[in-house]
């Protein structure tokens, strides 16, 4: 029976649901001669039922010009190839733009029941994943036996199929019901079921595609086959969601003309160009068509897509003088096979640890993982779960919205029968609804048969990816066990690299953000000292304006530690960089700030401080600024040291020796009660006092920064009788004071 257009109208997926067994005709509903049924029933064997062939139509790798490959690996691998190029020479060839499209169209990647375009489709995989996808078949058509040697020769399947691409999308651009992009794609997939049932089962099928495409050709394979490559074709469009309008210019490309006018536009458009591809250049005088333009128009047609197939075939350098269709000797060495099998599997995920330990991210990592699965594995539909630290429970670490119920699987490896199996054996699990088993996690898929791969080796084994199988899938997956096992192996220890990568930036992050906190403590330390002047300042002030006394020496030092305090936070803030150093003559230096302190009010009544340096200029080299907070911070920790009062003493100038090198000593000393053993071991490290507050510990670690930035040293001694801190500065000759 013949299967009207309006049946494929109804559903999407309607062509799903053909009953192929039950069409018993050729779309082009021509008989075929006895002479010709003779020689088919010569060379043809009974094929298996018609699901069955369905089955391996759906796993079926369609072959590729190896020139073509070539191309778009070298394109993939170019800094200044763009998407747009790719796309361009993917439409070049049937085989991959299928590939491409299936992909796009998948699970794993639709988002909505939107149809895309060859070049949405390469967007939405992007240059990675394309890469992926041209390795893959690259691959796989290497070891697969298609390969000009011992194999048929594809170059006259792709100058047809490209032909009427280049006739359909010209007749398009003469017409405004069509896109012209959408009929060049439906012209190069028109006879994609020829490639499918050539993959499907080569030998079987190879006598078959040797015949040309002629008004017989579905009448033979309908005989033979028990399906026709238009059948298998649309079967497929629908299988990869492509358009109602798409499936059926595939379906009715043989149809005769008669029954064209009840069928849609993009139908009848491909069917045409079908028909001109297969002219020589002339319109024959009986040639029929129902078409607007002129038979001059369609002849110009045929020629400019003539010319433009020669000049495609030029750039991929292909040679279509010739096209020789050589079978397949028969016969296989099944070590051979082995060996083979083995080869194609680490060359397809040769490069899989790299792509995977190149992501950003364990969660860049895992959604790579995932859309890799679905191009070298079909499991487009598939979660990982990775193991905790007990290795006895998982967690959800990728997945998409299509299954809600995942997020609420118990954690625990013991509740689900094919994890617990998976992770016990090492080795890739089946689990089907039949088992009467993981209810659960079958009911999270909502799937009837699931696929559990380990993923890492033995103990090893980070994790388990989780993937819901169609059930035409089931048995050539359970033949794919090895490359299941290896995606594993390889995927396991790219992502264990890849978490101890995190793991380690984690880590560093975190030391960054304490170096951050503890720079930001430091500076609000240092700030806050002379912020406590001027505050004591503010309290002369007001004394003095209360007596009406001049305030004019006090409101210059208000205005010399404001501006330190901007130096302050300027030092800060050019943390990393070379300090700027200059000779400072300590014998003013110290003594200033003494008198500043003295005069805010800074040290109690209880506590007496003296400073006794020579008289003689004391040159050094370092900062002014630095300098003070060094004294600051150890005058500030003596006083603290001194809660009932005593005595602190600044003395030194005196020049040392120290490792080779001349320094100016100063001392700063007190008479409290002296610093611990342990304590003195780790005084110089951040946080360590038994002070409290926010800020507690950190003006030794500072002295010490300060003091080294200035290319000096700091030693402490301290006993019951009191402390002592010494303080080294680099000399510096007073010759440099005048530069």
């Amino acid at each position: 029976m013949f299967l009207h257009a309006e049946m494929l109208k109804k559903s999407r997926y309607a062509v799903t649901l053909f009953r192929l067994k039950h069409v018993d005709q050729c779309h082009g509903g021509i008989g075929c001669d006895s002479e010709t049924l003779y020689i088919s029933q010569k060379f043809f064997v009974n094929f298996p039922q018609t699901e069955d062939i369905r089955n391996r139509l759906l796993v079926a790798r369609l072959p590729s010009l190896p020139q073509t490959l070539l191309k778009l690996l070298a394109l993939c691998q170019s800094d200044d190839a763009g998407l747009a190029d790719v796309a361009k020479l993917i439409a070049s060839e049937p085989g991959l733009t299928a590939r491409v499209l299936a992909v796009a169209h998948s699970a794993a990647y639709r988002r909505s029941d939107k149809q895309l375009d060859l070049l949405q489709a390469a967007s939405t995989l992007g240059m990675d994943l394309i890469k992926v996808l041209v390795i893959s078949e690259s691959v796989f058509q290497t070891f697969h036996g298609f390969t000009h040697a011992g194999s048929i020769d594809l170059r006259s399947f792709w100058k047809h199929s490209l032909a009427v691409a280049v006739i359909a999308k010209a007749l398009a651009q003469h017409q405004n019901d069509v896109q012209p992009e959408e009929a060049y794609l439906a012209g190069l997939l028109h006879d994609v079921g020829r490639l499918a049932l050539l993959a499907a089962a080569p030998q079987l099928c190879q006598p078959v595609f040797m015949l040309a495409e002629d008004d017989q050709l579905c009448e033979l394979e309908q005989a033979r086959l028990k399906i026709s490559h238009t059948e298998a074709g649309a079967w497929l469009a629908g299988q990869w969601r492509l358009s109602n309008q798409m499936v059926e210019a595939v379906l009715y490309h043989h149809a005769e003309q008669a029954r064209l006018p009840s069928t849609e536009p993009l139908t009848r458009l491909v069917h045409l160009a079908h028909r001109l591809a297969a002219l020589e250049e002339t319109l024959p005088d009986d040639f029929e068509y129902t078409h607007e333009l002129s038979r001059d128009a369609l002849g110009e047609i045929v020629t400019s897509a003539a010319e433009r197939v020669v000049q495609t075939a030029r750039d991929l350098g292909i040679d279509i003088s010739v096209s020789a269709s050589t079978p397949v000797a028969a016969g296989t060495d099944p070590v051979q096979t082995q060996l083979t099998e083995e080869m194609r599997n680490r060359a397809l995920l040769a490069d899989l640890p790299h792509t995977l330990a190149e992501q950003s991210s364990t969660r860049a990592a895992l959604a790579v993982m995932r859309h890799q699965a679905g191009i070298l594995l079909q499991l487009d539909d598939a979660m990982v779960l990775l193991f905790d630290d007990d290795g006895q429970t998982l967690s959800l670490a990728a997945g998409d919205d299509r299954h809600p119920l995942a997020s609420s699987l118990s954690p625990m490896l013991s509740a689900h029968p094919l994890m617990t199996a998976c992770a016990h054996s090492g080795k890739v699990t089946f689990s089907s609804r039949s088992d009467g088993q993981d209810g659960a996690l079958l009911d999270a898929m909502q799937a009837d048969h699931l696929a559990c791969i380990p993923l890492g080796a033995g103990r090893s084994a980070v994790g388990m990816l989780v993937a819901a199988v169609p059930a035409a899938l089931l048995d050539h997956l359970r033949h794919q066990t090895t490359l299941l096992q290896a995606f594993g192996n390889h995927a396991g220890a790219a992502l264990a690299r890849r978490r101890q990568a995190d793991l380690d930036h984690q880590a560093h992050m975190a030391n960054v953000r304490k170096e951050q906190q503890l720079s930001v403590k430091k500076l609000a330390h240092e700030v806050n000292n002379p912020i406590s002047v001027i505050k004591n300042y503010l309290h002369v002030i007001d004394d003095k304006l209360h007596r009406q006394e001049p305030v004019r020496t006090e409101l210059s030092r208000l205005g010399q530690e404001i501006s330190r305090v901007g130096h302050i936070v300027e030092e800060f803030s050019d943390l990393g960089q070379a300090t700027t150093l200059s000779p400072v003559d300590l014998s003013q230096v110290v003594p200033e700030l003494v008198q500043l302190l003295l005069e805010s009010r800074f040290f109690p009544a209880s506590i007496n401080i003296q400073c006794d340096l020579p008289a003689q200029n004391l040159w050094v080299q370092g900062s002014t600024d630095m300098i003070k907070q060094v004294l600051l911070n150890l005058i500030k920790n003596a006083r603290e040291c001194l809660p009932e009062g005593g005595q602190i003493a600044i003395h030194g100038g005196t020049p040392v020796n120290h490792a080779g090198s001349s320094y100016t000593r100063l001392l700063v000393s007190d008479n409290g009660p002296g610093l611990s053993a342990d304590l003195q071991a780790r005084l110089f490290e951040p946080v360590h006092s038994s002070k409290t507050g926010d800020y507690r510990g950190l003006g030794l670690s500072i002295v010490h920064d300060l003091v080294k930035k200035m290319g000096g040293h700091v030693r402490v001694h301290s006993s019951t009788d009191g402390t002592r801190f010494e303080i080294l500065l680099p000399g510096a000759a007073p010759a440099q004071t005048a530069r």
